[in-house]
């Protein structure tokens, strides 16, 4: 069955096995990569939209945040320039085979489970990567 837009897929036994040879090791550096380039479409973003329902960046701009973020992180892995872009180039290019035919595109980490961080992206849109 398909997934729904914005439907998260269910994590299999590829992909927790993908996980963690290239991220569960690296869960810091990803933290930091996701929050620095959070912090690039907020700098972007912030002083272009008006209040939405009257409440200010980023309330309402789910859509217009999730965009500038998947097309950022979408020319990161194409053109890696870092060490993160190229362990999610990697990611990505290991997994790409069975998420073509998805509806959509999910990467989540989560920290042990003493730690109460968790991350994750996600976009309505399969990969052009």
């Amino acid at each position: 069955m398909p997934l729904l837009p914005q439907q998260i897929a269910p994590v299999d036994e590829r992909q927790a096995a993908l996980t963690e040879a290239h991220l569960s090791g690296r869960i810091g550096a990803l933290m930091d990569y996701f929050l620095a380039l959070r912090a690039e479409t907020d700098a972007v973003l912030a002083p272009r939209l008006a209040a939405a329902a009257g409440k200010p960046y980023p309330y309402g701009r789910c859509t217009e945040i999730n965009s500038d973020l998947f097309s950022r992180l979408a020319g990161r892995v194409k053109e890696p320039a870092t060490d993160v872009d190229r362990i999610l180039r990697d990611f990505v290019a290991q997994g790409e085979s069975s998420e073509r035919s998805g509806a959509s595109c999910a990467v989540s980490i989560s920290r042990t489970p003493s730690s109460s961080a968790d991350c994750t992206w996600t976009s309505p849109t399969t990969p052009s990567w």
